[in-house]
């Protein structure tokens, strides 16, 4: 049996020694996943250490203290690919950010677009952190997204050339994803990628040429008109699987 995934912020570089899971997390594995004391948990902290641990004794607090007897830190999955997106409505933000999780991007970039609908507001952070650490808990992901300030697409554009990492930008005359995912692999220089996914209207004439003419790259994720979270789920997805 794999033993199951635990969200540790404080999580020690060192073994032996003494982790405090949150009451959140305590009240997860004992109730969902009905550990008990001595079980195998594999814990996380989001910047990729991962330990073998065990439960241990419960405190007072509803949290738990767990004994970790192996620490290692995991390599980042490459590329390294920042989401740049406009926001979806309603809890689709959540099925966006669970495949930023799932699938490993570093970065989610909330993109401020000419056609946008929806704005982004900061008390989102608090849940996004949520459906992202269960995101990455359940496809054992040890690396959590960043989630970035809010940009506008020449912002975003502008950070990735400053940060010289290439730009894909969602449109239907684009290249096939696929096609252009199979270039980059072979392309060592590409370690980082951008990808800018616009609203459901589409990125308008002046933002598409903003973004060409600082070296972006037009992608067509096939032939179906996506919405934003499957856009990029299916972008990350082209990537990694």
């Amino acid at each position: 049996m794999i033993a199951p995934w635990a969200y540790c912020r404080n999580l020690a570089s060192v073994a032996p020694s003494v982790c405090d899971v949150s009451e959140e997390e305590a009240r997860h594995l004992s109730a969902s996943r009905r550990l008990r004391a001595g079980d195998a948990i594999t814990l996380f902290d989001g910047t990729g250490l991962v330990a073998d641990a065990r439960v241990g004794t419960p405190r007072a607090d509803g949290g738990l203290e767990v004994e970790v007897s192996a620490v290692r830190l995991a390599s980042r999955v490459k590329p390294a690919i920042d989401i740049a997106s406009a926001l979806p409505k309603g809890d689709r933000l959540a099925t966006l950010l669970e495949a930023a999780g799932a699938l490993a991007a570093r970065r989610f970039i909330p993109l401020l677009c000419e056609r946008s609908v929806v704005a982004w507001n900061p008390s989102i952070n608090a849940r996004g952190a949520r459906v992202l650490v269960a995101a990455c808990k359940q496809a054992r992901q040890p690396h959590l997204p960043e989630v970035a300030p809010a940009a506008t697409v020449t912002d975003a554009v502008a950070r990735s050339v400053e940060h010289q990492s290439a730009i894909l930008m969602a449109h239907p005359r684009g290249a096939r994803l696929t096609e252009v995912v199979g270039r980059l692999a072979q392309d060592r220089s590409a370690a980082a990628i951008t990808v800018l996914i616009g609203p459901e209207g589409g990125f308008t004439d002046s933002e598409v040429a903003m973004a060409t003419d600082h070296g972006a790259m037009l992608v067509s994720l096939g032939d179906s008109v996506l919405r934003i979270e499957l856009a990029v789920a299916a972008t990350l997805a082209a990537f990694r699987v």
